[in-house]
This record gives C-alpha cells, structure tokens and sequence, in this order.
C-alpha cells in the first residue's frame, strides 16, 4: 500500500514537472457603434450590437459572456482618436476586461453593423483578431519574423512581417515589411480598390526562439494601419506636391488621414514572466515539494 501511495504522488509531480504551462489573456469580439473617444485618457467606449461567441455572431440581447453593451477600453493610436467619430460602425477585439481596463487591439471601420456582410474600409491594429475581410473581396495575412537575441518571457519584438494580400482566391502580391515601413498592394494591377499599408510594429511568440516550456504571458501583438483605398487616388497622390493630401477611398468615398508612422506602446500587456533560465519552472517546483512532503508525511504514518 504504502509503495502505491508513494508512486502515485511520484506520477503526479512527474507529470506537473513536464507539462507545459500556456496561457494567454481573453481576447473579445464585438460589432457596434463608437460611442465616445476621449483622447486625453487614451480610451474609447464601443456600443455593442454583436457579440462573437462560440462560432458565431450573436445579438448582444442573446450574449452571455459580458454584462453590458458598453464597453469601454484603452487605446493610445492616435489615428483612431483622430479619423474615428463618434457613430461609426465598427468591428473590434478587446483584450482584457470589459471594465474600461481591456485594451483595444484591432479596430476596422466597417459600413454597417446591420449588414450581413461587413468588409472592412479601414484597420487599426492587429489584422488577424478581426473576422471580417476587406471591401472588394481583399484577404490579408500575415506572418513575422521574431528578434530572437531581444526576447522578453514570452514575447519577442519582430524585426519584420510577411504579408500576403490576395483577392478572390488569387495572390496580389506578398511582401517583407519592416517595422514603419508603408506599402500599397495592387496598384499595379487594373483593380479599381488597393491595400494602402504600414506596418506599424509587431511581435512574436518566444516559442519561436526556444524549445523551453511555454510560459504564462500575454500573447504577440501586430499593430498595422490599413486603408482599403481606390487605386486612382494612390497614384494621384504619387504625382501630387509634397503638400498635397491623399485622398482614401472609401465605400462611402469618404476623405481620409493619410497613416502616420506608429511607436510601440510602453506596456501593450501585463508584463509578462521572466524567462527561464533553465528549467522555466518556479511556482511548479513549490507545488512538487509540497506533493513530495505529503508522499513522506505518509509514509511515516504506515
């Protein structure tokens, strides 16, 4: 009995030592209207219309994963606090808490939020925490190359993106981006709509740079600007004087900000855990003495 006992809480250290700790913070999918942007606090407050939950969009009136329709979250992107306004429609992940401490990590203007279809005109922020494509049928994805010698728990700065841009199936482009960098995808084709894009700033996973267990921490985080923006107006703005304005084409024709180069914040997430120098354990190795003391304290008992 009493080798039964003490192999049982072996196994069960054993595996508590091995197994990988992973953890990311709760990202949050809505579509809604802007209800308020105060600058001077860096936040902005969404009226929800639409909750994503599970696999599907949903009324907030059937949603049960927040407790209000208003939300509010940070963001310090200046050019949501500029070409935002109050009543634009929108589609936005929050990660964080809905209690104004949450954090804005994708924000795209969409036409309307009572339509079936919502393409996106306009994207602040990380492209692939948004569902819906862009006007015109555009697709973007992307991936990143990390900074390895710069890593920090379970991120790592990226040193530059890889992005596919493509439309009704087929490739338009693809493209190397560094950080700061601003590129137009498609203007050399015979569409009528192109991807205005800057890439703004970026990360990766530290997993890419380690085969140590996963850490907890906050996820990467890719902040892009981009504008799905009529192809005429690219290359007016191409020959125009330094002085002059590009105009974004928009479903509603709409006149735009042109993108301004973007600095990582200070803190994008809660600062994340050290990495390890060896092991990656700590709290792990606590609870593997305390089962360990336990298996001993039995044993004495028979």
């Amino acid at each position: 009995m009493k080798k039964i006992i003490l192999a049982t809480m072996l196994l069960l250290a054993v595996s508590l030592a091995v197994m990988p700790v992973s953890a990311v913070i709760q990202e949050q999918h809505f579509k809604g209207q802007v209800s308020v942007i105060d600058a001077a606090k860096n936040t902005m407050t969404v009226q929800v219309n639409y909750v994503y939950e599970g696999t599907e969009w949903v009324p907030y009136s059937k949603a049960t994963t927040i407790p209000s329709n208003i939300i509010r979250g940070k963001t310090d992107n200046p050019l949501i606090q500029k070409e935002l306004k109050q009543g634009d429609a929108v589609e936005a992940c929050l990660m964080g808490d809905t209690d104004g401490n949450g954090e804005w990590i994708a924000m795209g203007k969409i036409g309307s939020v009572s339509s079936t279809e919502t393409p996106l005109i306009t994207l602040y922020g990380d492209p692939s925490k948004l569902f819906s494509d862009f006007y015109q049928g555009y697709v973007f994805r992307y991936s990143t190359v990390a900074q390895c010698e710069s890593c920090t728990g379970t991120v790592c700065p990226s040193e530059a993106a890889f992005v596919i841009v493509s439309k009704d199936g087929e490739i338009i482009e693809e493209k190397e981006m560094a950080p700061g960098e601003t590129y137009v995808f498609g203007k050399d084709t015979e569409n009528q709509y192109v991807l205005q894009v800057t890439y703004n700033f970026g990360q990766t996973s530290s997993q890419e740079c380690s085969s140590a267990p996963m850490m907890v921490g906050p996820q990467p985080i890719n902040d892009f600007t981009i504008y799905d923006t009529q192809r005429s107006a690219i290359l007016e703005s191409m020959t125009a004087t330094p002085t002059a304005t590009p105009a974004q084409a928009t479903v509603t024709e709409a006149t735009p900000v042109p993108p301004e180069p973007r600095d990582p914040p200070v803190t994008t997430a809660p600062t994340p855990s050290p990495m390890p120098t060896k092991s990656g354990l700590g709290f792990e190795l606590i609870i593997i003495a305390g089962i360990i003391g336990s298996a001993v304290a039995v044993l004495r008992r028979y």
